[in-house]
């Protein structure tokens, strides 16, 4: 199977330190949380990995959260389950 068959991957989106504003959801780099944050952008279940130099860590996100621009998210899991992903 090729990998493009098995889920979409999407770059994360902007967010400098600067304009972070503290609040509930977690603000997911590129190998941990980097932050919190008072919005969201993603839906879980969220896997989430690096878009370079960390690429092969992968983290599993169980809440609502907001990808950072440094990882790489899954957008679509194309009836794949989240957890299965991940593994």
């Amino acid at each position: 199977m090729r990998f493009s068959d098995f889920v979409s991957l999407q770059r994360g989106f902007d967010l400098p330190k600067t304009e972070m504003r503290e609040g509930p959801y977690p603000v997911v780099g590129p190998t941990s949380i980097i932050g919190h944050h008072d919005e969201f952008k993603v839906e879980p279940p969220g896997v989430v990995t690096g878009r370079s130099g960390s690429l092969g860590i992968v983290q599993y996100v169980a809440e609502k959260y907001w990808p950072h621009n440094t990882s790489l998210w899954v957008k679509d899991f194309k009836g794949n389950e989240g957890r299965s992903v991940y593994a």
